[in-house]
């Protein structure tokens, strides 16, 4: 059962992160924020890397992480093969796949940069509540170790993205006034999200224990 739910969890975070990646250059209204349609994504696979750090422990969590890194990279690269290809005499799509898969490479870099360093910091700050509180409140280190997360990725993706890549390899550099209101905007709405997705947390953490409650867990009951 666990390594089944290991291996699914596992994919669940790469998905969530590849498609985040890659929808990230559409911007999104939501509440009345102006967001990146990547959030949810975003979300998800926060999620998904809390659970498997409370369930496998900081090094599991660690791995699949940077895994997902390496495999957004080759995804990346794979993207600008097809987008490079000469497409058929018959593809009456060029344009809008040019558009849709070819993101400025401000937002990929940022994108990618951010994805490796805000997954590992929650790795981090999640062991460091879960040491903090004895194994107790799960909810603290869910909550807890994403809201700060987030706000670094939220932080650090935008004010590269649109703040200082662009002086050093093009692309379009938006005033500050309009950065900061971007991450204050986008934190508020994935500080939602993952208040909302602690009840999930919860579900799939109670779930798996019961499936094993006659094996050892690694995790302890609240």
């Amino acid at each position: 059962m666990l390594s089944n739910t290991k291996l699914t969890l596992g994919v669940l975070f790469a998905v969530s992160l590849t498609v985040a990646n890659v929808v990230a250059t559409k911007v999104v209204t939501v509440g009345g924020f102006t967001v990146s349609a990547g959030f949810l994504g975003i979300g998800v696979a926060f999620l998904c890397s809390d659970l498997i750090a409370e369930i496998y422990g900081k090094k599991e969590a660690r791995n699949v992480v940077n895994a997902t890194i390496g495999g957004l990279v080759l995804a990346q690269l794979l993207i600008y093969i097809a987008l490079w290809m000469q497409p058929a005499p018959f593809f009456e799509a060029t344009d809008a796949f040019q558009t849709t898969l070819g993101g400025s490479a401000t937002i990929i870099l940022a994108s990618l940069t951010t994805a490796l360093v805000s997954q590992n910091l929650d790795v981090i700050i999640f062991h460091r509540l879960k040491d903090y509180t004895d194994g107790k409140y799960a909810w603290t280190r869910n909550i807890g170790s994403t809201t700060i997360s987030q706000l670094l990725d939220t932080a650090m993706f935008t004010v590269l993205a649109f703040g200082i890549l662009p002086l050093f390899i093009g692309g379009t550099l938006s005033p500050w006034s309009a950065i900061v209101s971007i991450i204050v905007g986008e934190y508020i709405v994935k500080v939602g999200v993952a208040v909302l997705d602690t009840p999930i947390f919860y579900a799939i953490r109670g779930f798996i224990g019961n499936k094993d409650k006659n094996k050892s867990t690694p995790f302890e009951a609240d």
